[in-house]
Parts: C-alpha cells; sequence; structure tokens
C-alpha cells in the first residue's frame, strides 16, 4: 500500500513526544510513508526518544531530521511544509494555556492547510472505537468537508480493525418555533436522517450514530468518554486572525476537552489522505 508520501513529525523531549513518534512509525509502516522529523530543542542522545528515532532508521523508513529555532517554530514547520507538501503533521498535544496567548496546537491548527494528528495518549487503536465527527444541522449532503471526515475515520478504523461511529450534536429546540418541528425527538430524528442519507450516498456504513443536544464541544468529548474511543476525526475551517482570537474554532474547543487523539482536517485540502484511501479502496 506505500504511496508516494511523507509525515512532519514535530518533536521534543517530553513524553508525548515519544508517543507521537511510536505513533508515526506505526502509520509510516501502514502507509510506506517516510518521515520529516523537526526538533524543538536539542535531546541528548541517550533519552529515550533517539532509541525510538534509531529503531525507525534501522526499520528502512526514510527519515530526515531538522532542527528547529523554538521561537520560529511554526514558520519552519510551515516552511518544510510549503517545501516538503506532508501529507500529515503529527504533534504530541500540548494542553497549557498560557494568560491570553493562543495555544501552540491551535495555532498550528490555524496556519498548516494540512491534516494534523494531536497525540493524547499511547493506547492503541487497534480493534478499539474511532469517531467521526460532523455537523448534522448542516446541508450534509454537500459539505465536502464532512465527507473527507467520514471517508477518513471509515478508512483509519478498516486499517485498524476498529469500528468507526459518526457523532454529531444538534441545537436545543428554540422556544419560539413550531413546536412540533422544534422538538428535541424530532430534531434528533432528522440529525439522525441527514447522517444515514449521507453515509449511504458515500457509500460507507457506520453503526447507530451518537446524536445528542447541546454544544458539540460538550456533547461530542461526553460520547468519546462514553465510548472510549482511541480517535476522533473533526473538520475545522480553521479561523486566523481577529475571528480566531475573538471567536475560536469548534475544533480547537473540542480538542481541550477530549481525552483521546484527535485528527483534524481542513476543507480543500486533503489530496493525500484521499489518494491514500482511493489507493486502498
Amino acid at each position: 500500500m506505500a504511496v508516494n508520501s511523507r509525515i512532519l513529525v514535530v518533536l521534543d523531549s517530553s513524553p508525548l513526544a515519544e508517543t507521537a513518534l511510536q505513533r508515526s512509525l506505526l502509520i509510516a509502516q501502514k502507509t510506506g510513508a517516510s518521515l520529516d522529523l523537526m526538533w524543538r530543542e536539542s535531546v541528548l542522545p541517550d533519552r529515550p526518544i533517539m532509541q525510538i528515532v534509531a529503531k525507525i532508521i534501522v526499520s528502512g523508513i526514510a527519515v530526515e531530521q531538522h532542527y528547529s529555532n523554538a521561537s520560529k517554530l511554526l514558520d519552519e514547520i510551515e516552511a518544510c511544509w510549503q517545501t516538503r507538501q506532508q501529507m500529515l503533521i503529527i504533534k504530541g498535544c500540548d494542553e497549557s494555556h498560557r494568560d491570553f496567548w493562543t495555544p501552540l496546537d491551535w495555532q498550528l491548527l490555524r496556519r498548516m492547510p494540512c491534516p494534523v494528528l494531536l497525540v493524547k495518549h499511547d493506547m492503541s487503536w487497534q480493534q478499539g472505537t474511532i469517531l467521526a465527527a460532523v455537523d448534522p444541522t448542516a446541508q450534509l449532503a454537500d459539505d465536502h468537508l464532512s465527507h473527507d471526515v467520514l471517508r477518513l475515520g471509515s478508512f483509519i478504523a478498516h486499517q485498524a480493525q476498529a469500528h468507526c461511529r459518526v457523532v454529531g450534536a444538534y441545537p436545543p429546540p428554540m422556544l419560539s418555533s413550531d413546536a412540533q418541528s422544534q422538538s428535541a425527538t424530532t430534531l434528533g430524528a432528522n440529525a439522525e436522517q441527514m447522517i444515514s442519507t449521507t453515509l449511504a450516498k458515500l457509500s460507507l456504513s457506520s453503526t447507530a450514530p451518537l446524536i445528542g443536544e447541546g454544544p458539540p464541544e460538550y456533547w461530542i468529548p461526553a460520547a468519546a468518554q462514553q465510548e472510549q474511543a482511541k480517535l476522533v476525526v473533526i473538520g475545522t475551517h480553521g479561523r486566523e486572525g481577529i475571528a480566531g482570537a475573538l471567536l475560536g474554532n469548534t475544533a480547537e474547543r473540542i480538542l481541550d476537552r477530549l481525552s483521546c487523539d484527535v485528527l483534524v482536517i481542513k476543507a480543500a485540502h486533503t489530496q493525500g489522505i484521499a489518494a491514500l484511501i482511493n489507493q486502498d479502496a
């Protein structure tokens, strides 16, 4: 299943960086991808993470290493991507929020056009639950970003011998609207029907979707915890600048509340992933 593809892995000396590197090794072995390692800091050769690097090199996976000035990390990640067009970026999740500064992971999601995998745990995805998060109140039939989320969630579940479930939230009923059309039962049924129709259109199968009432940044993490999900796949439009600072992004707010790995994809830039899926079909 080898494809002409590359993965960019952002690394430091933290335990989650080791986990992210292990995850990148597994994905590279599955996809035939080569790895670009972007170091945020110098790491002593006797650290465990360097043993993982040696293991990867011995395995025959092509590896190139790059070293970043910490203050220019995002610029250097972006420059590396512009040069090499990696299909995926992998990084250990950093949940620290300092004052009013935008977290590094949020900045990464906003600036990078390719899919970003943020690693939060070292549990295997094998035979676990993969959640594909979509907005069931949108016009899913024409929402290409949601289609990519659903296809990618299904593809990963197939590769990991896991099962994929679709998760989505609908807003609370509007008190000023027609009582019957705005009942929680009706809204939930409409959302489930929208998802089922879209899955059929894409020729994808899934167990019953997890549909709930409330803001997605609360419902989706709750569903992930209930299902003991190993990975959540979600799409984002990634606001930047003032809009991002004031409004944020739903994917970012969900990210902070999840305890599992999160794969975030953006609209109109999943060509590398799509090629991989189509080749495996």
